[in-house]
């Protein structure tokens, strides 16, 4: 017989919308995949098409590659929902969509887990409901961690600030010079995993938003095309950012560098273990 849901774990009622959201997409699929057979059907009966050698495969073999992408959309559904502090968890899909469709010896095929949004949705949360807050903590700390190489940061201030730095550089094309897309992909990292770990800190004012700061900032510097005036004082959450060419500097307030410190060694202290490289 084929595995299905009710074998698996109950599910937490905080996560019933997330089996009504599936029942819709699965509805919504039976619905396409129904078009497609009849489509098939009509085609194999069709003189012309016989005529003309048309095959209908293409269609079919898009199914197969459809039910695919849609366990990769449910598990981002299921990550968005497991969310922590707005800081969502990042899941990779594709052990997910191995299990679904992939070969397994240890299967019968009749044992084969049979596939639908729901299933996606019960596998899912069987996997990572239970560690999705620290896997949510470390993933934001590692990323932290690497975005700004805070291994490599030399322990110094800037107006009674701690000072993080990370590399730039900028396209001469331009006139004036503006940041390579390299520097600017750097930095939205950089933005987006301190407001991060601001979140799931508690380090912001409590009516503060620091992934949303993180974006109103990117936004700003997107509106000025990505030119590192001198002049510039961008801030978010609390930290002062300052645009160099070759160095974008990043001033934390001291009273938060003990609490960002603490979060990274406890969520990932194989960041400093220079053992591991």
């Amino acid at each position: 017989m084929y595995r299905t849901e009710e074998l698996l774990p109950a599910v937490d009622p905080r996560f019933s919308d997330l089996l009504r959201r599936a029942d819709d997409l699965d509805k919504d699929w039976e619905h396409i995949e129904g078009m497609v057979y009849d489509l098939q059907h009509a085609l194999d009966n069709s003189t012309a098409a016989q005529a003309a050698s048309y095959s209908p495969m293409s269609r079919t073999d898009g199914l197969s590659e459809g039910r695919r992408n849609l366990t990769r959309r449910t598990v981002e559904i299921v990550a968005k929902r497991l969310s922590v502090a707005g800081v969502a968890l990042k899941i990779d899909a594709e052990p997910i969509v191995e299990y679904f469709f992939g070969f397994r010896q240890r299967w019968q095929e009749n044992e084969r887990p049979a596939f639908s949004c729901r299933a996606v949705v019960l596998r899912t949360l069987e996997l990572y409901q239970d560690q999705a807050d620290a896997l949510v903590r470390k993933q934001a700390a590692l990323s932290f961690a690497h975005a700004f190489a805070l291994r490599h940061q030399r322990n110094e201030e800037m107006k009674g600030c701690a000072l993080l730095e990370i590399s730039a550089g900028v396209d001469p094309y331009w006139s004036p010079a503006r940041f390579t897309t390299s520097t600017k992909d750097r930095l939205r990292t950089a933005l987006r995993s301190l407001g991060a770990v601001f979140a799931l800190t508690e380090l912001a004012q409590a009516d503060a938003s620091p992934l949303a700061e993180a974006e109103a900032l990117i936004s700003q510097l997107e509106a000025a095309n990505w030119v590192p005036e001198r002049s510039f004082r961008g801030r978010a959450y609390g930290v002062e950012v300052r645009l160099f060419q070759s160095r974008i500097k990043f001033l934390v307030p001291r009273s938060t560098v003990g609490r960002l410190n603490a979060f990274i060694s406890l969520h990932a202290p194989e960041y400093f273990d220079v053992n591991r490289g």
